[in-house]
């Protein structure tokens, strides 16, 4: 139970640091860069214009944040839970 409890506080914690960090490269990435990084991410080898799918991982960028406290607020609510579960007292 132990073990169980301490993976869901690592949980609580890597999930919205997870989301508020992958977009990072996009943002510091050169042009010709992103691009790339776009052409890798959608597999898109046989298109010849890979900037018009650019505004996809910029949307799903300024969506982590939001999911990222939801995240941790639900993470943070269960984990009250969780801890009231355990520590109640013994009948």
């Amino acid at each position: 139970m132990k073990t169980l409890y301490w993976i869901f506080r690592l949980l609580v914690v890597l999930v919205p640091l997870f989301l508020v960090v992958w977009p990072i490269p996009i943002f510091i990435l050169p042009k010709d860069n992103v691009e790339r990084y776009l052409e890798i991410l959608f597999q898109m080898q046989n298109t010849s214009d890979p900037s018009r799918f650019a505004a996809i991982p910029f949307v799903w960028a300024f969506l982590s944040l939001p999911l990222a406290f939801l995240s941790l607020g639900l993470g943070l609510s269960l984990w009250y839970a969780i801890e009231v579960f355990i520590n109640r007292p013994k009948q």
